[in-house]
């Protein structure tokens, strides 16, 4: 679906063929991997769900807590999950 988003409208070659996503679900049939054009726009619409919402907060935490350059080694993989298990109870 990333695919199909990031080149919808792009513009290939000296006549300026535009790339629609019709097409380009096509051709990624024809190559195996079948993708009508209503599920891409179903997609488009659709709101995250809530398993990529609590994602988006666990990858958020994790960046707030990591150090951008530490200084000193940095606590176990076990330690910096504790952290991050605390500040969410």
């Amino acid at each position: 679906m990333g695919f199909i988003g990031a080149h919808q409208g792009n513009r290939v070659g000296a006549d300026g063929l535009v790339w629609g996503v019709d097409s380009m679900c096509q051709v990624l049939t024809e190559h195996g991997m079948a993708i009508a054009p209503s599920t891409y726009y179903e997609y488009r619409r659709r709101s995250p769900s809530a398993r990529m919402r609590a994602d988006a907060r666990v990858i958020d935490a994790i960046f707030h807590h990591a150090p951008a350059a530490p200084a000193d080694p940095r606590p176990g993989l076990t330690q910096d999950m504790d952290h991050i298990a605390q500040q969410w109870n």
